[in-house]
């Protein structure tokens, strides 16, 4: 018997998957464009690009089974650049400069470390370009771009130091579990520390996770806005360059923005703050001009992958390893997601 109806093939074309992955749309109502997975595949403006490669750029950072846990910058004046790979051994090495530059090339210059697990800033002076690092266990370090030396910053119990940053040309930095901050005069890398207390401010309590600045206009200038993380999801933000003058330093408000992952949480992109959190990629501008909840899929970068998101942060939320960075050559941002 045939069919009065019958069915007829048809070919149709589908446009690349530039929108990228897609877990919030039902698959018969998504977009032609996206994708409901996308393994080793990055979307771009004109098609879908599989993923680059990798390439070695050192193997000396320690013996076979070192996990390096932190690689820490540092920008000479004089245009010299430096990284430095800290592995989960307590070892800081200067890897080689030269792509494929193996085994053996990297030397230990710091042995005997707790961990590592280190945050670093830098800032200049008449006296030269400083690297400042901590982790929290282990008494922080400085390195002038020839040596590394013990801080000798006084105030907070030094080895408790956990993050830090620069922000309108002075140090903050905050000790582990604790609340309040600390900071030091401008230009200066070392001295006494006076303390900045922010109980009263942090109306969830907690303790300060990290630091950042929102330069509001893709520059540094003297309008940046200081932003204070807490670990229960409050950006607490001040405007002003002299934390200890009421008429320089001023509270700009607190907001709730989701409870951040890990240290390494915040990014300076393009006039923004992202913040990432077990919400998604935050971004601080949508949420303070326009009143958006962090909760609200619009204030978030990673609203098209939300269910897949929460999904992975749901067992690894306090893991080590979370971070977001920039890849300005490739045009991405990266979240690094630890399993």
């Amino acid at each position: 018997m045939i069919s009065p109806n019958p069915i007829t093939a048809q070919t149709v074309s589908l446009p690349p998957p530039v929108g990228g992955w897609n877990t919030e749309s039902p698959i018969v109502a998504m977009p032609p464009t996206d994708a409901f997975l996308m393994e080793n595949w990055w979307p771009d403006t004109d098609g879908v690009k599989v993923r680059p490669n990798t390439q070695t750029w050192n193997t000396g950072a320690g013996t076979t089974g070192d996990i390096v846990e932190s690689l820490i910058p540092y920008n000479g004046a004089d245009g010299v650049n430096k990284i430095f790979a800290i592995n989960d051994n307590g070892e800081l090495y200067i890897p080689g400069n030269t792509a494929g530059d193996l085994g053996g090339s990297g030397f230990a210059t710091i042995t005997g470390l707790t961990n590592g697990r280190w945050q670093s800033t830098q800032i200049g002076s008449t006296g030269g370009h400083f690297m400042f690092m901590c982790n929290g266990a282990d008494t922080p370090r400085t390195y002038d771009g020839t040596s590394f030396a013990n801080s000798t910053i006084t105030g907070p119990t030094i080895a408790n130091l956990i993050w830090c940053h620069t922000h309108q040309n002075r140090m903050w930095f905050g000790e582990e579990d604790d609340i309040d901050v600390w900071y030091l005069p401008v230009e200066s890398h070392t001295g006494a520390a006076t303390k900045f207390i922010m109980t009263g401010v942090a109306s969830k309590g907690g303790y300060m996770m990290a630091m950042g600045s929102w330069s509001r206009d893709t520059g540094q200038g003297m309008d940046d806005l200081g932003i204070f993380i807490t670990s229960e999801g409050q950006a607490i933000v001040y405007a002003g360059t002299d934390p200890a003058s009421a008429t320089t330093w001023s509270l700009v408000g607190v907001f709730d923005v989701g409870r951040p992952l890990g240290r390494r949480c915040l990014l300076s992109y393009n006039g923004d703050l992202l913040i990432l959190t077990d919400e998604g990629l935050v971004s601080l501008r949508s949420v303070m001009t326009e009143g958006i909840p962090a909760t609200n899929t619009n204030a978030l970068w990673t609203s098209k992958v939300q269910t897949g998101f929460k999904e992975l942060t749901s067992d690894t939320r306090d893991l080590f390893g979370w971070q977001v960075i920039l890849h300005p050559r490739r045009r991405m941002i990266i979240i690094n997601c630890p399993l």
